[in-house]
Parts: structure tokens; sequence; C-alpha cells
């Protein structure tokens, strides 16, 4: 997460690659729902140790979250794919 949020911020990777705005736009999107996700689970993990359950619907919420996120990720890779098909294969940055 914190990968990103700094692309999407600053606009460049950590080893100084510019990124286009796209690639910024990934970046923001895959840092909010990589927060959420981790606030979800960090908040369920809290709950069970309490011996509490999490409600059906921060349940619901964050199995929602988790699967957009897997669904960002998979867009992102075949966005690439398309964009550049061996990139994904010699590039595992």
């Amino acid at each position: 997460m914190a990968d990103s949020g700094y692309q999407a911020v600053s606009g460049e990777t950590i080893s100084g690659k510019r990124l286009t705005d796209g690639e910024r736009i990934w970046a923001g999107v895959d840092a909010v729902l990589t927060a959420a996700t981790g606030g979800f689970a960090t908040y369920a993990s809290v709950l069970a140790k309490t011996g509490k359950a999490a409600t059906t619907t921060v349940q619901t919420v964050g199995k929602a979250v988790n699967y957009a996120d897997d669904a960002n990720d998979i867009a992102h890779t075949v966005t690439a794919m398309q964009d550049d098909p061996w990139a994904q294969h010699s590039n595992l940055e």
C-alpha cells in the first residue's frame, strides 16, 4: 500500500520512473483498496480477540472490498498485458 500510495501522490516509482496519468490512477485505486482490505481484516481480528464477531454487514462489506481489490489486480494485469504482452513476464516490479 505504501508503494502504491507514494506512486499515486508523487507520480513516480520509488526508483524514479515517471508514471503516466493512467498509472497514477491505478496506483491510487490500489492504495485505497489495499488500505480498506487491511482495515477490515484488522477490525475482524480485533473483534475475534475479544470473543465477538463482526456484524453481517461488516463481513459483507469486507468481502466486497476484498473482491474489488482482487478484480482491480486482475484488471490491472490484463490492461498491462494488452499494452505490452511481454512486460509482465520480464518486469516483476
